[in-house]
């Protein structure tokens, strides 16, 4: 018994690690999803929130190590449900 709980632990622990790391990835890429979509009705003040939107992922992306695949290809993988 013991054994089976310290191992659905491990796996919780595991998923939310994936998820933890996935999460900067998902900002980026609805951020890239609403820049498509809206960018050309934004004002000065749209942009700045921008900026300081796209500064936080940037922090939050370099808490975790990611291949340039990875970033590249979800990415990619947005454009084309697009």
């Amino acid at each position: 018994m013991k054994k089976i709980v310290l191992l659905l632990l491990t796996v919780s622990f595991l998923f939310v690690n994936c998820s933890s790391k996935q999460t900067p990835v998902n900002k980026l890429e609805n951020l890239a999803f609403e820049l498509k979509e809206n960018s050309a009705e934004f004002s000065e003040s749209d942009w700045d929130k921008v900026i300081a939107k796209y500064a936080e992922i940037e922090e939050s992306l370099q808490e975790y190590e990611y291949t340039d695949e990875e970033l590249v290809d979800r990415l990619h993988q947005g454009e084309n449900e697009i």
